[in-house]
């Protein structure tokens, strides 16, 4: 569920740094390079698996996909215990305490097991926004759906055809939502405000609710064209809504020059109209299998422990 992550810890300079700070050197097992930049040396830089290292003066920053780093690939199951398992292993080849790392950056997601296209066809808002498509490829071609918000940018994609194109391997039919964390934003914006400083908190019950409620609430937030008829309409205000509403950048437009209470009036009476002639509802398949994949990652798999 944890993925993508940016850490900052204080450490004691490696005595190399000391010595000769221009020749690269070995710190505990990893080697670290110096990085210059326009004739100056300003940061050491290393890798271990898929991680980036940089020591610059005491601080040490790791930054990376945690996921990748425990099994190989983010494109499946990331549970609670397997993340602590990685901290673990991570504070051991370090050889740093990672209990008060300061947390920079932060990306959780879930991966489900399903066709993606259904989905992405039909998928036209994201939190009342109009999404970007991603694109991938040497064609370019669209596999996903994004929008960035102050707070966070949210991500909705087929995961099959990244893995296809990224590493050339075949994987079986995944979509993946994913939700990139502004911590500063977090931190203080008025609805359901989160508290995350150090890694340790990543192990706060409080912020593993706070994980299941945002991915299910963006599932509920997502907005899928519906095959509403005219004729199914049994009134001029029905098919006025229908004419407004049904296609999203007509829908924002009309918001920008109406008045707001009656854009509100016509978004409801659409809405209710969506879920009456709603044959195939989308929504709540993907409210289901986020509802069921977050129990099954979390459920019975909390160790709150200090990590490192």
């Amino acid at each position: 569920m944890i993925d993508d992550l940016v850490m900052v810890m204080e450490i004691d300079p490696p005595e190399s740094i000391l010595l000769d700070p221009e020749i690269p050197f070995d710190w505990n097992g990893i080697l670290f390079s110096p990085f210059y930049r326009k004739g100056e040396l300003i940061k050491y830089v290393g890798e271990f698996r898929n991680l980036r290292l940089v020591i610059n003066s005491s601080k040490l920053t790791v930054s990376g996909s945690l996921h990748k780093f425990y099994h190989g690939n983010n494109s499946g199951d990331f549970t609670w215990r397997e993340i602590q398992a990685t901290l673990e292993l991570l504070a051991n080849v370090i050889g740093e305490d990672l209990d008060k790392a300061h947390l920079k950056k932060l990306t959780f997601a879930c991966n489900l097991p399903i066709e993606a296209k259904p989905f992405l066809d039909r998928l036209i808002s994201i939190k009342g926004r109009k999404p970007v498509n991603m694109v991938g490829g040497i064609n370019h071609i669209p596999y996903g759906k994004y929008i960035k918000l102050t707070h966070y940018r949210i991500k909705i994609y087929d995961k099959k055809m990244e893995v296809n194109w990224h590493d050339r391997k075949r994987i079986k039919p995944t979509l993946r939502m994913e939700i990139e964390m502004n911590l500063k934003a977090f931190k203080s914006r008025k609805s359901n405000p989160i508290d995350i400083n150090f890694l340790s908190d990543l192990f706060d019950t409080k912020f593993v609710f706070f994980c299941r409620q945002e991915l299910l609430s963006v599932a509920d937030q997502l907005e899928f064209t519906q095959d509403i008829l005219p004729c199914n309409c049994t009134s001029s205000f029905d098919l006025e809504c229908l004419a407004l509403m049904k296609d999203m950048e007509i829908r924002l437009n009309y918001k920008r020059l109406s008045n707001p209470k009656t854009y509100r009036k016509k978004l409801k009476r659409y809405q209710e109209l969506c879920r009456q002639f709603e044959s195939n509802n989308l929504k709540q398949t993907l409210l289901t299998m986020v509802g069921n994949k977050l129990e099954e990652l979390t459920n019975s798999d909390l160790t709150l422990q200090k990590v490192g």
